[in-house]
């Protein structure tokens, strides 16, 4: 129930609009029962002849009816509709803002496909929360009342008798049609996941697959997942065409009943006759009232279980935690880590093991290594994707933790390897740094990664579409859009992960070249697996399992003869080899 109740916490802000669409939703229902009510004595009237006065009033009243009940049900899809996409819109910001205090520490142990199935499928199926599982439910329970007191008031047993059936066609019917099909509901919504993530799996690797002959076996799992999906799915089927059944058989059964008890009534005198022919049709025009509670019933579960989903990812404690004060960051930071210590998970080995190192504002060092030697850790530690633990990191003396997040991550200029390249433009890809830079400014840092020429070249320049994760450029272009979407940027700082990766010999002599000029009044942090071009550098760190285990700069590290002349050695071998 406390699902239920936080689920409905999002409608607070359209209770206006809910308190209209529920008005004439019932107005809707209401025009439908008077107008059978209305003709039904307008019919048994006319058949004693009587004079046209005495139906005038029906006749009015019938035109109005019909007419009505058209324009109440044009106004409850209109304000109904409504209010459901204000829901969407306001359940997709909440999600959204949800995840970005989430990332990227949390969102690491779920699959994309998983994520992308939460964020896209289980949002829509809330999508018609409102109109199928709320705003029946209220109209019934004013049309139960409704029309049971309207009936009541010419024959209080048949008024009862009415309510009896609404009652169990409204509410006792969908209950058992609710616990029959919760089970498939609960599981379309889990498999409608699991297909999620393996489509986007086979899509992703669709390359893959082909080169090594893969297809047969996909086809065969994504079949076995749809088939599974399929079930649920006529599971549910099942269960709703055993509900109308069900709805059919009790509105007749009451209809049926009503003669059944008010033909003696007009034999005795106590009902009029051309009131029974009224009450019977006023009763089969209720029960259109019931027809979406069975629907919605079948719906209940599975907006409850993406709910759930939902809130499982929503009420994670995020990684970083907002400063309720926090305090600005400096123009020109000096940084200090500290004793810092850090692993991704409890069961794996330190990433960073008791590190220190000093960055005076202004200062260019290169964290070098093997694989998994914790050089781009420090990187996520420093733009606070996590926190240390233990150890700290100061800036200016101040831990960390005392500044935003995101002011601290506008004064740093992020390059990976792994960035995201977003299916648009690639002026809409640079202005994600920056979207006040001007096509100037565009071109002038795309003109400083050696890509001016490029852009020349392309069809529609800077409005030029790079498809889907940037398929349609080489590596070398896309990690060089990468580096020119962080030098945007302007600031102070700058971690490079990787920045030369996939550039040939040429092009990356004269980027790093570059990098004097650019980096010249910043301070820098890069890694790089790359021992080439470090000679200007202050001082180049070699990692070893999370450990600092040589520190120089270059020619005092050649002339240790250490670890570093050990990497530097292997890769001119290599590169001699070639």
């Amino acid at each position: 129930m406390k699902l239920v109740w936080r689920l409905l916490g999002f409608m607070k802000p359209l209770r206006g609009w809910i308190l209209i669409s529920t008005m004439t939703g019932f107005s809707t229902v209401a025009a439908g029962v008077g107008l059978l009510g209305t003709s039904a004595y307008l019919i048994a009237s006319a058949a004693f002849h009587p004079s046209i006065a005495e139906l005038s009033v029906a006749v009015v009243g019938v035109r109005f009816l019909g007419i009505s009940r058209g324009v109440f049900r044009y106004l409850d899809r209109l304000v109904s509709h409504h209010v459901n996409f204000r829901l969407l819109s306001i359940l997709r910001i909440w999600f959204y803002d949800c995840l970005k205090l989430l990332a990227p520490a949390r969102l690491i142990h779920y699959q994309r496909g998983d994520l992308l199935s939460r964020a896209i499928g289980d949002i829509d199926t809330l999508d018609q929360f409102y109109v199928r599982a709320v705003s029946p439910v209220i109209s019934a329970i004013f049309a139960t009342v409704g029309f049971s007191m309207l009936v009541g008031s010419w024959n209080v047993r048949l008024g009862w008798i009415l309510a009896a059936g609404l009652s169990v066609t409204s509410f006792v019917l969908p209950a058992l049609v609710y616990i029959f099909s919760r089970g498939p509901a609960k599981q379309l919504v889990d498999q409608r996941a699991i297909l999620s993530q393996t489509m986007l799996d086979t899509l992703r690797g669709a390359a893959e697959i082909i080169v090594f002959q893969q297809q047969e076996e996909e086809l065969t799992q994504i079949n076995r997942v749809s088939l599974q999906t399929n079930r649920a799915q006529v599971g549910l089927a099942h269960s709703q065409g055993l509900s109308n059944g069900m709805n059919a058989v009790l509105t007749q059964g009451t209809v049926a009943l009503m003669l059944l008890v008010g033909i003696p009534l007009v034999r005795t005198g106590e009902l009029d006759g051309i009131m029974l022919a009224v009450i019977v049709l006023i009763t089969m025009a209720s029960f259109e009232i019931s027809i979406p509670i069975a629907q919605a019933a079948q719906f209940w579960e599975s907006s409850l279980q993406a709910a759930r989903r939902l809130f499982e990812m929503a009420d994670q404690q995020p990684a970083i935690i907002e400063p309720v004060i926090p305090v600005s960051v400096p123009e020109k930071p000096n940084i200090l880590i500290r004793n810092l210590s850090f692993q991704y998970h409890g069961n794996l080995p330190l990433a960073a093991d008791h590190l220190n190192i000093d960055i005076p504002y202004g200062r260019k060092i290169a964290l070098v290594g093997e694989n998994g030697s914790g050089k781009t850790t420090i990187l996520n530690l420093l733009m606070r994707f996590w926190d240390c633990q233990p150890g700290e990191i100061l800036i200016d003396g101040i831990p960390v933790q005392e500044f935003s997040p995101k002011e601290l991550r506008q004064r740093i200029g992020y390059v990976s390897p792994g960035g995201a390249i977003f299916q648009t433009t690639l002026r809409q890809n640079l202005l994600l740094a920056n979207p006040g830079a001007l096509d100037a400014d565009l071109l002038r840092v795309l003109d400083s990664v050696q890509l001016g020429e490029w852009v020349q070249t392309l069809p529609d320049g800077l409005d030029t579409w790079l498809g889907a994760s940037g398929l349609t450029i080489s590596g070398g272009q896309l990690q060089r859009i990468q580096l020119a979407r962080g030098l945007l940027m302007d600031a102070p700082i700058y971690l490079l992960d990787e920045p030369t990766t996939h550039l040939d010999v040429e092009t990356e002599t004269r980027l790093i070249s570059l990098f004097r000029s650019i980096f010249q009044n910043r301070s820098l942090v890069w890694v790089t697996h790359r021992l080439v071009g470090l000679d200007w550098l202050d001082e180049i760190l070699v990692l070893d399992n999370g450990r600092v285990v040589e520190r120089g700069n270059q020619h005092t590290l050649l002339e240790s003869r250490g670890r570093f002349y050990q990497l530097w050695e292997i890769q001119n071998r290599l590169s001699l080899s070639e």
